[in-house]
């Protein structure tokens, strides 16, 4: 293992370490960043960028130091270096931009003081052109990305949108069908067009993204930015032409084909761009690239002696090694702190890792205390012939016991907690366990609302197919401009539609969206069996009952309803003819006072469907996996809607049912009417009349099997 340190330490730029790092990581050398180059306040990207790459240990026997911008050595640097606690023997590159010779000497010295072993001593070539720079730059060839569709994908770097003029050429060309665009630029632009564009136009902004994960993306790269220092632009740019992207220089100087005349030009003005394209290049574009990877300019891009002599530096680590099972991974022993001002301290050594099973599919549902989006594919994942594909899942803990009752392998992810100090500590550590779980995999499919961080990187630099499981009936005036930005990650969007065709809305386009019909466990609840189980729970609770009602609330997420709950059972407290069944989720909390209410029983279960379909009445919250069991399993249902923010809208879902006269609704505050309601239900013939109208409807054919044929689609 290679420690790379920046000779300024903390003070020295830590995006330009990431990158370089990422890029050794890309060209097969095992390398990490030592954890004294870690300044104590990083950006929320550049943490994620750090904490798969930050080794908290001191370098052991066998390890080797590569430390950059040798040229930059002060005394406390020396200091630190000092003080690393390595062995004896510590192998060492210096890589460098030095003046003179006799820098070189004196660095040299320095360093074998402070190291107590003569390092080896680089001088870096300059960078790309005018915009010469302190590391190394080189490309690395990655495999081609995954894509939505198959047409061509147009990356521009940097365009000049300050004008109207300009932002509507952009537009015309992202609305072409023939190329699928994609625009790098600086963060506040891309804010700024978000505003304009919304989603037709897909971004990323520089810090986003590295540049070993967006080069694969694109098949034609137009630069519009003149030569820069910034060696996250030129390891793009070098990535790019090794890759045998068709590179074009549009910037007004043309700046880039002055060091690199293999490069094609191409206009400045995106009004022109469209022609140009359209013209012949973008027809071409395979030729081009193959001509531009051959050629000089591409080969001076293979990092000559300064990637020997890192490869050299890692050998002799390679050959000391312990011997360890084929196709063993690093893993990090014990727990690793995750903050940036944390990544100061010690940790255990990394260790060998056995060789581990890869799944080619992976589903992630995102969860709290409800259980609706593991539900949902556990559903799908259940319609897959495991001699075909067996799925494996990562879960939070609520939802794991569920999957494994359904025989899922499942890997535990880390719920947020109080204790975490930022509000993205806990998907650090999921994004470093799903990011190992992917390694090799072809599909990651995520159901859920909100794109997380972990979820997003993993599926991006493990070049996976991402499929986005999407239900919709999102809320009016809900912000989900975060959600639908990261859509750019994913292959595939499926959309679960709802029951009744009024509530289905389409939140973005293209042929990567699939809608299929609703995703519901449907009970074959028969006379007989319907019988059989009120005949076991009756014998289960010593009492024999008439009716049988079951209240599901919902796990008080998204609203406290605990006075309404104990509200239902008072009102139940005086039916001795019914037994009211209290259904929660296994990780739900409950009010110890529940438990006293006489007629009452507080069931927790995984799987509540078939008491609900067994019910007379069913009590409930309005989310998209009870709202559809409710109406495909005929069930008479009074619905009490659940609003937060965050929730899709159960209030506009519950009305379209009860405008077909197909259910009740009482709204949280008029429990008073809710008596009069349960009575309507149980005592005068309502749920025979609501069961009877979900017999007359004419809905939708599931969509379990069709959901899982199109995951499969991709994955196989």
């Amino acid at each position: 293992m290679l420690y790379c340190e920046n000779a300024r330490g903390p003070e020295g730029s830590f995006d330009d370490l990431a990158v370089f790092v990422s890029q050794l990581e890309a060209a097969g050398i095992e390398v990490g960043i030592g954890p004294h180059s870690v300044p104590s306040e990083l950006s929320r990207n550049a943490i994620f960028d750090a904490v798969a790459r930050v080794r908290l240990d001191q370098p052991g026997s066998g390890d080797a130091l590569l430390l950059v911008k040798g040229h930059e050595l002060t005394d406390r640097s020396l200091t630190r270096l000092r003080r690393l606690g390595a062995p004896a023997n510590l192998r060492t590159l210096v890589l460098g931009r030095f003046p003179s010779f006799q820098s070189v000497i004196g660095a040299k010295m320095k360093l074998s003081y402070a190291l107590g072993e003569n390092p080896e001593v680089l001088d870096v070539p300059a960078g790309l052109g005018v915009g010469s720079h302190h590391l190394p730059v080189f490309g690395v060839k990655s495999g081609r990305g995954r894509r939505q569709d198959s047409r061509p994908v147009l990356l521009l770097i940097s365009p000049d949108l300050k004008s109207d003029t300009q932002r509507e050429a952009l537009f015309a060309l992202a609305a072409s069908p023939l190329v699928r665009l994609i625009v790098l630029t600086e963060g506040e632009t891309k804010q700024d067009l978000q505003k304009v564009f919304g989603q037709a136009v897909t971004l990323f902004h520089y810090g986003e993204i590295l540049p070993v994960t967006l080069a694969p993306m694109a098949d034609v790269a137009l630069v519009f930015s003149a030569p820069s220092s910034s060696y996250r632009s030129q390891a793009l740019l070098a990535n790019l032409v090794v890759s045998g992207v068709a590179v074009a220089d549009c910037s007004r100087e043309k700046g880039h084909v002055k060091y690199a005349n293999t490069l094609l030009q191409g206009p400045a003005d995106l009004l022109a761009t469209g022609t140009y394209l359209f013209g012949g290049i973008l027809s071409a574009a395979g030729m081009i690239g193959r001509e531009i990877a051959g050629s000089k300019f591409a080969a001076s891009l293979d990092g000559g002696e300064t990637l020997l002599a890192v490869r050299r530096l890692q050998a002799p680590a390679e050959a000391l090694a312990a011997p360890v099972a084929t196709g063993g991974t690093p893993r990090r022993s014990g727990r690793s702190k995750v903050l940036a001002s944390e990544f100061q301290g010690g940790a255990e050594p990394v260790t060998s890792a056995p060789a581990r099973e890869t799944h080619p599919l992976v589903f992630v549902p995102t969860n709290g205390v409800g259980l609706g989006h593991a539900q949902r594919t556990s559903l799908i994942a259940s319609e897959i012939d495991p001699k075909v594909l067996t799925p494996a899942f990562a879960a939070f803990p609520s939802c794991m016991k569920m999957l494994k009752s359904y025989g899922f392998d499942v890997m535990p992810l880390v719920s947020r907690s109080g204790l975490h100090r930022a509000e993205h500590e806990n998907d650090l550590v999921n994004y470093l366990r799903l990011r190992g779980l992917t390694r090799g995999s072809k599909t990651l499919v995520f159901d859920g609302g909100y794109v997380f961080d972990s979820i997003y990187r993993s599926i991006l630099e493990n070049n996976l197919n991402g499929i986005w499981v999407r239900r919709g009936l999102w809320q009016k005036g809900q912000d989900n401009s975060i959600a639908l930005d990261r859509e750019k990650a994913f292959s595939r969007v499926i959309v679960p539609s709802e029951a009744f065709e009024e509530l289905n809305e389409g939140y973005s386009q293209g042929s990567h969206i699939r809608t299929v019909g609703p995703i519901v466990q449907r009970q074959k609840m028969t006379t007989k069996r319907r019988e059989k189980l009120r005949g076991e729970l009756a014998s289960r609770y010593g009492r024999e009952f008439r009716h049988l009602a079951v209240t599901m609330l919902g796990g008080g997420v998204a609203a406290d309803r605990s006075a309404q709950t104990a509200a239902i059972c008072a009102m139940m407290a005086s039916r001795r003819d019914t037994l009211h069944l209290l259904v929660v989720w296994p990780t739900a909390t409950v009010e110890a006072g529940a438990y006293a209410w006489p007629n009452t029983r507080v069931v927790k279960t995984h799987h509540a469907s078939a008491l609900v379909a067994a019910a007379d009445l069913y009590i409930s919250a309005v989310g998209y996996n009870s709202f559809h069991e409710v109406i495909y399993n005929r069930v008479p249902t009074i619905f009490m809607a659940q609003m937060a923010q965050f929730m899709d809208d159960q209030q506009a879902r519950a009305m379209a049912a009860v405008n077909r006269g197909c259910a009740d609704i009482v709204a949280p505050d008029e429990m008073l009417s809710l008596r009069h309601k349960i009575s309507a239900f149980l005592d005068g013939g309502r749920s025979a009349e609501i069961r009877a109208a979900l017999s007359e409807l004419t809905l939708p054919e599931p969509g379990n099997a069709e959901a899982a044929h199109l995951i499969l689609e991709l994955t196989q």
